[in-house]
């Protein structure tokens, strides 16, 4: 797949040829997504745990870092569903995922969603790092 780059309001876009693929191909990559914004979630609670428990419960701390608990379980909850779905629909349902990933201004995952068949692992831009503008 052959990518266009270029920067428009601070913003990467991608511009993909069409590529019409199976939905359940695109909720696979959507589910992958999913996942790893559990991930952050998760990653988030564990290097916060420390600095939290020091405070006082009635500053709501210890209640904001459940909820990345509950937020990164919901994430989950939905990326196990999108898995579960994803091989009962009809084979012949398609979308052009490239076309819809066209107005993420995330670079990285506007690329992984456009083109949901490659290797997830697979990062042809960047290695997926924070960069900051």
């Amino acid at each position: 797949m052959f990518f266009e780059v270029w920067r428009e309001r601070k913003a990467v876009f991608f511009k993909a040829a069409p590529e019409v693929v199976g939905l359940a191909d695109i909720l696979g990559a959507v589910s992958r997504e999913i996942i790893r914004l559990g991930q952050v979630a998760d990653d988030l609670q564990e290097n916060l745990s420390p600095f939290v428990t020091g405070f006082r419960q009635e500053n709501g701390m210890i209640e904001s870092l459940q909820m990345l608990d509950h937020l990164s379980q919901h994430l989950n909850g939905v990326a196990d569903f999108l898995n579960a779905i994803a091989p009962t629909l009809p084979a012949e349902w398609s979308g052009d995922a490239a076309a819809a990933s066209r107005g993420i201004t995330l670079s990285s995952l506007a690329q992984r969603l456009s083109c949901p068949n490659r290797d997830p692992h697979f990062e042809e831009h960047g290695n997926g790092a924070l960069e900051f503008f």
